[in-house]
């Protein structure tokens, strides 16, 4: 139950990052082109709002339904579906109120003369241009490509996902629904054939639990 549970939590953990990052990218660079202060940091933000929301209100949706899970191995699921509901939420409150108010601080274009700052933004600097270069240039191009070649790029797409679908059946790929994790407990299930003497059973019962406190 761990290993699943974390599993989900780190997607979800993901898939809040991505949508802080969207924010964040939106407001900046609204912020760099109008150089309005708050004005243009909530302009980026509502410029994605709509996408954002959605994915969040999507994700609480498609896990509301784990809460009501009570019966057998589903009872597993209602703990996560309330963690990333609750999780979702609050991202979605962080995203829209509380992320602007950092960012609204954000002075593009000053530059600092003196202090540590100075290498900071030396690093920061080369970072962002080499960043540019590289959405203007070979990104640019490569994107252009592939649309000027949709039907091409599906194709493609399509192949490589059928080719991945086949690697689990094939068994170059084990796939494990719900892997053995480690424990200090031993749970042992004994089933004998209909009409088995009881005697018999017991027997078995007891050859169980004389190897159980052999190992003890």
């Amino acid at each position: 139950m761990s290993l699943a549970f974390d599993k989900e939590l780190s997607e979800k953990a993901e898939e809040i990052l991505r949508e802080l990052l969207q924010n964040a990218e939106s407001a900046y660079a609204s912020l760099e082109a109008e150089q309005q202060g708050v004005t243009s940091v909530v302009r980026g933000v509502r410029r994605v709002a709509t996408a954002t929301i959605f994915g969040a209100l999507t994700t609480m949706i498609a896990f509301g339904p784990t809460i009501f899970l009570t019966e057998g191995f589903a009872r597993v699921m209602s703990h996560i579906g309330t963690v990333v509901i609750l999780c979702v939420f609050f991202s979605l409150i962080e995203t829209k109120l509380i992320l602007p108010a950092h960012l609204r601080h954000l002075r593009v274009g000053e530059k600092a003369t003196r202090g540590w700052r100075v290498p900071v933004e030396k690093v920061q600097g080369f970072c962002s241009s080499a960043m540019n270069q590289f959405s203007s240039g070979p990104y640019r191009r490569a994107l252009k490509l592939c649309l000027d070649h949709r039907y091409t790029t599906l194709s493609a797409f399509l192949a490589v996902l059928i080719i991945c679908l086949a690697l689990i059946p094939s068994g170059f790929i084990r796939m494990v629904f719900f892997p053995n994790v480690p424990s200090d407990q031993i749970i042992v299930s004994l089933e004998m054939p209909q009409g088995t003497p009881w005697q018999k059973t017991h027997d078995y019962a007891r050859r169980i639990e004389v190897a159980a406190n052999k190992m003890n």
